[in-house]
Parts: structure tokens; C-alpha cells; sequence
């Protein structure tokens, strides 16, 4: 069920390859960015995820059977035989290992937590670029429930329920591996282990499968997201790079005279990009910097996020070609999990 999701991302995050937005850190508006370049972010966790499974699917595809209980069996199995007929790809080395791998379980419930954690962070930030006061998304009906009380609401109810999963998941991971905490020959206090872990699958994949209609169907608001982008003042740190470029100044100093400069607009974004020439070179004059000359078209160019986001041109910037060229490296990854899992 990882594979639809990642296609839904890889897919979703090509479709708005090229929609301005603000990013967010610490809640607080930081850089230009695309939506398709934050929604790429998480693809790339659901590929670990995907590594992890394979790892986790080789260590469980092994057979215990003619272990005995630890020490092997004078009765004559063919363990290797009876392996092959059960349909495992290979078996336990060590008799003892096979019957009491308390690890296992661990790992198979840590990958169940793991892969619930980085859907909760993508439903987190979500809730809130849902909420009215950010109005950056919407989620369809079929997602959303209405408040008792409050004609007003409509809640992302299937993001909190993801968010709920994600708890219960790292209670039942915690009880695991309390759980296996044991002697080796002393089992029976993991007996709640096989009831446990059945739970934390099913959990998972019903997560996963809802998840994935979440981003099937959102939409988000384009003309919103670049009145965000437009209002706020991410194009800061655009500007302090453009002084070290274009005017070879040291970056604390140019960090220094942009953030002279956002205190003096108060937080206001439409006015900031609108600063002139002459009011950074009258904050260079007041903090004890000369300036070469810089033309108003640089400054310019340094105080829109459009061109922001196009003058990123490394590896993993949010420049659309090379988001596309990520998203096409993704696919080619997701082709090989596909081909891993028709095998299996």
C-alpha cells in the first residue's frame, strides 16, 4: 500500500511543480518555495519506509520449522526442504536464534511507528495550512467532518484520525518492546506480541489506503498561496545572498543589514518589497558598510519569489526542472519496489 501513496506524491508533487508558496518553519513564513517541492519532501521518507519493509520482509521470510525447541532435532526434517515447501526464502542459521528472535517483532512494529510518524508529519502541517487562517488547501467532503455545534467548521477529521493512528502506534511499539524485554528461553510474557503486531499492520495499512485519498483529492488554493508568498518578507534571505554576490559583502554582515532593514517595515511584505536602493544604502551608511553599486533590476530580481524559486538551480532546490528531475529519479525507484513486489 506504500507504492499507490508514493505514486500520489510523486504525481501530486509534478502537478504543482511550479505553484509559488511560502515555506514554513517554526510556523513563521521562510523562503519561496512550491507546493510540488513540499509535497516531494515526504516522498522521499515513504522510500526509506518502502528500504525499511524490504529489510524487515527479509528477516521474517525465514523458516524456525525443525528447530525443535532450541538445540535441533535427532529426527530427521530436511530443514531446508521443508523451508522451500512452506514457501520462505531461507531459514535460521542458529536453532536457538529461530525460536526466540524477540528483535523481530520490534523491528517490524518500529517500521509500523515509522511509517505513521511521516504521515502524521505531512497531516500535521496540512491541518494547518487547512485552517482558515492560512486557507491553503482545501480537503474534499469526504474527508472532513462537520462540527456538532459550529455550523461553521468543517474539520479535517481525516487528518486527526491519522494523527490518533500515529499515537496508538507508538503505544503498541512501546508495549512491544517492553515486551520482548526477556530472558531468551522465557517467552511467555510475549504472548500479547501476536495480537499486538497483527493490530499495528492492519492499523497501518488502513492508514496508508486513507492517507492516499486524502492527497488524491486535495486541492490547493493557487491564488491564495502567492498573495502568502507576495505578503510576507521570505524573499529576505534572497536579498542578503544577492549583497554577498553582487556586492562581496561577508554573509553575517548582509544577514545583519536585511534583518536592520525587517525591523524598520515591521513585518510589513508589501513594503519590503518595494525597498530601494537608497534605503539599503542608507542601512549599509548607518551600520558602517559601504556598498558597490548595485542596479535596481538585481534588486528587483532579488525581491520576487518567482525568480527566487528560479534561480535555485542545485541539486534538490525547488527549481521546477529540478523537482522534475527528483520526481523522475522517484520513479525509477518506485519501478524497482514494483518489480520487488510482484516477486514476492
Amino acid at each position: 500500500v506504500l507504492l499507490p501513496l508514493l505514486e500520489t506524491l510523486l504525481s501530486r508533487a509534478q502537478h504543482y511543480a511550479s505553484s509559488v508558496m511560502p515555506d514554513y518553519t517554526y510556523l513563521q513564513s521562510a523562503q519561496p518555495t512550491t507546493f510540488g517541492h513540499f509535497l516531494l519532501s515526504p516522498a522521499y521518507g515513504v522510500i526509506r519506509d518502502i528500504e525499511r519493509l524490504q529489510i524487515a520482509y527479509r528477516h521474517v521470510n525465514l523458516s524456525p520449522a525443525g528447530c525443535g525447541s532450541t538445540a535441533g532435532s535427532r529426527i530427521p526434517q530436511n530443514r531446508q526442504r521443508l523451508a522451500e515447501l512452506m514457501g520462505f526464502e531461507g531459514l535460521f542459521d542458529h536453532c536457538r536464534d529461530a525460536m526466540w528472535p524477540a528483535d523481530i517483532p520490534v523491528e517490524v512494529c518500529a517500521l509500523t511507528t515509522n511509517i505513521l510518524i511521516n504521515l502524521n508529519r505531512l497531516a500535521e502541517d496540512l491541518i494547518v495550512f487547512n485552517s482558515r487562517e492560512f486557507s491553503l488547501i482545501e480537503l474534499h467532503d469526504r474527508h472532513c467532518r462537520a462540527s456538532k455545534i459550529m455550523p461553521h467548521k468543517k474539520n479535517p477529521f481525516a487528518l486527526t484520525y491519522i494523527r490518533g493512528l500515529t499515537n496508538e502506534l507508538i503505544g503498541i511499539l512501546t508495549s512491544t518492546t517492553t515486551m520482548a524485554r526477556t530472558p531468551s528461553g522465557q517467552p511467555d510474557n510475549r504472548l500479547a506480541i501476536y495480537g499486538l503486531l497483527p493490530n499495528a499492520l492492519d492499523k497501518t495499512i488502513n492508514a496508508d489506503k486513507l492517507f492516499n485519498e486524502v492527497m488524491v483529492d486535495l486541492k490547493l488554493n493557487k491564488k491564495r498561496a502567492l498573495e502568502l508568498a507576495n505578503e510576507s518578507m521570505i524573499c529576505a534571505t534572497d536579498l542578503a545572498e544577492t549583497l554577498v554576490i553582487e556586492c562581496g559583502m561577508e554573509f553575517r554582515n548582509a544577514h545583519r543589514l536585511v534583518a536592520r532593514l525587517v525591523r524598520e517595515y515591521d513585518g510589513d511584505g508589501k513594503h519590503f518589497q518595494m525597498v530601494r536602493l537608497e534605503d539599503i544604502t542608507g542601512m549599509a551608511e548607518q551600520l558602517g558598510f559601504t556598498l558597490p553599486e548595485l542596479s535596481e533590476q538585481v534588486l528587483q530580481r532579488a525581491l520576487e519569489p518567482e525568480q527566487s524559486i528560479l534561480c535555485k538551480e542545485d541539486i534538490g532546490s525547488c527549481n521546477p526542472e529540478s523537482l522534475s528531475s527528483m520526481v523522475e529519479g522517484c520513479r525509477v525507484r518506485l519501478a524497482s519496489f514494483d518489480s520487488w513486489a510482484r516477486d514476492k
